[in-house]
């Protein structure tokens, strides 16, 4: 791995950033990201214009978080929309979801709620 390369899987910031932003997750260019994945920028672009590799544009130009394509590389032939994180809400609503054909919730919730009871009328 060559040292341009290797500067970018540590910490690639140019001098006058790294003054600037404290920030220990590096930003990289679409040319940056084409050396980092050993691929012509022309490919990085139209991936990322796809959605199948994470990343922004800003104005004409695109950036990438070496983390994100870390993440993407290790995933696999995933679309960059699936590996977002959910959100809390979303988390708990799909939870709630495999809740929902258990055979064993509502004998659950019963125990549940004549516990409840029992620590209601004897914790008084």
């Amino acid at each position: 791995m060559s040292s341009d390369v290797l500067g970018l899987v540590t910490g690639f910031q140019s001098q006058s950033v790294a003054k600037e932003c404290p920030f220990e997750l590096p930003v990289i260019t679409a040319e940056d990201a084409a050396k980092y994945l050993q691929v012509d920028v022309k490919d990085v672009i139209q991936e990322a214009e796809t959605g199948n590799l994470p990343g922004q544009k800003i104005g004409n130009q695109r950036r990438f978080l070496v983390l994100g394509l870390l993440e993407w590389l290790r995933a696999g032939n995933q679309p960059a929309a699936q590996l977002n994180p959910q959100s809390s809400k979303q988390r708990m609503l799909a939870l709630a979801g495999m809740w929902k054909d258990d055979l064993s919730v509502d004998a659950m919730m019963e125990e549940i709620e004549q516990r409840r009871k029992a620590d209601s009328v004897g914790g008084r």
